[in-house]
């Protein structure tokens, strides 16, 4: 079967300028592992409401960002309670559930990286949440 439609059309998705940003979370957070260390972590998903942002018209940008669990204070730590804060999620045992449509502002950076063909690259990523 022939896929139709030319992949040299294809352009990466841009990165965003360092800044603050609005977004709500677009579906309920889940538990994660990292590949090498087996890290648990929770994975979130926001989407980006501000004009401009779009990854093409009417698309919203999405960004998944993982908090994990650290091996000497669980899961008390900054990150976990930065989010719960700007979420207005309960800081005892919150629930997953709890931050599923929920407004925040995230402070985003750019940041270099090399890719798999050890080509430098940009990408964003996400220093601080903050309340909406």
């Amino acid at each position: 079967m022939r896929i139709e439609g030319n992949l040299n059309n294809v352009k990466e998705i841009e990165t965003l300028p360092g800044g603050v940003y609005s977004c709500f979370i677009a579906s309920e957070p889940k538990f994660v592992e990292s590949k090498v260390k087996k890290t648990p972590g929770i994975e979130f998903e926001f989407k980006l409401v501000d004009p401009g942002t779009e990854i093409a018209p009417g698309v919203a940008r999405t960004i998944r960002h993982t908090i994990y669990k650290s091996a000497e204070m669980g899961w008390e730590h900054f990150k976990m309670k930065e989010i719960c804060v700007a979420c207005g999620v309960s800081m005892e045992n919150p629930d997953t559930a709890d931050f599923l449509n929920t407004n925040l502002k995230l402070a985003v950076a750019v940041e270099s990286y090399e890719d798999k063909n050890k080509e430098l690259k940009t990408r964003n990523q996400i220093e601080h949440f903050l309340k909406a």
